[in-house]
């Protein structure tokens, strides 16, 4: 493996593929991935992003998504256990195989999710996804 001592992390190589080509790699899986994925504002709760796939779903265009926050995009009807995610979030920093819940179309319509989300931080602030 030939390694490269350069002081721009851009001509990096990971493998064959630039950081760079990494970092684009990893928006590209985002914006084509079959998985509703969204990221939000931890302490807003405030949507963020949503990739493609979750947007045609929901039926949102990404500025009607980035007005949501995360009770928002949830049945209404599971109102109290969409806090007890929060607080799983919260507390634990991230959720796994939460089963039998719903995220609230534009139209209203309910569609059966599983979710698995993690807390991390970017820039000192914290995202949840």
């Amino acid at each position: 493996m030939n390694q490269k001592n350069v002081s721009d992390d851009n001509d990096m190589m990971i493998g064959r593929f630039t950081l760079d080509e990494t970092i684009k790699a990893r928006e590209a899986v985002f914006d084509t991935a079959v998985d509703t994925m969204y990221i939000f504002d931890v302490d807003s709760l405030r949507l963020l992003d949503m990739n493609p796939w979750g947007l045609e779903l929901l039926g949102y265009t990404i500025d009607e998504a980035r007005q949501k926050d995360f009770y928002d995009i949830h049945a209404i009807e599971e109102r109290e256990r969409a806090e007890e995610i929060v607080a799983m979030y919260l507390r634990d920093g991230a959720i796994y195989g939460i089963r039998d819940l719903h995220l609230r179309r534009k139209d209203g319509t309910l569609i059966p999710v599983e979710k698995t989300g993690r807390i991390t931080e970017v820039n000192g602030k914290q995202v949840g996804h």
